[in-house]
């Protein structure tokens, strides 16, 4: 009996696995690194050799470097935006699929120079 009274109070006094405030976004909860905060947006980094969930604004920060490494004709580009997700569990389902492939993105390449690379992705 009270066993079962113990286990009845710790249901009671549980809550929720998943509470409303663990679905915000957090800055200070969600740093993946000094470059990149966790989001829904899917990237990969070159530079890093990585995949990664981002947020938004990382997403458009990913571009705009992108764009302007190929202004002035990098060979080797910063990062590679990709789809933006609704949710986070979304873009981390891609991403751990594109991991699993295991294969370098082209993507990370200025396009004049993709062609020598004849055979990967």
């Amino acid at each position: 009996m009270k066993y079962l009274l113990v286990t009845l109070v710790l249901c009671l006094f549980s809550g929720p696995l998943l509470s409303e405030e663990s679905l915000e976004f957090d800055y200070n909860k969600d740093t993946l690194s000094d470059k990149w905060y966790a989001g829904p947006a899917l990237v990969y980094d070159c530079e890093e050799m990585h995949w990664a969930c981002v947020g938004v604004v990382d997403h458009k920060k990913c571009g705009n470097l992108r764009e302007n490494a190929l202004k002035i004709g990098k060979e080797t580009l910063e990062c590679a935006p990709s789809e933006i997700y609704e949710y986070r569990k979304e873009c981390h389902e891609v991403m751990q699929r594109l991991i699993n492939e295991a294969s370098y993105p082209r993507v990370c390449l200025n396009p004049r120079v993709r062609g020598r690379f004849i055979g990967f992705r």
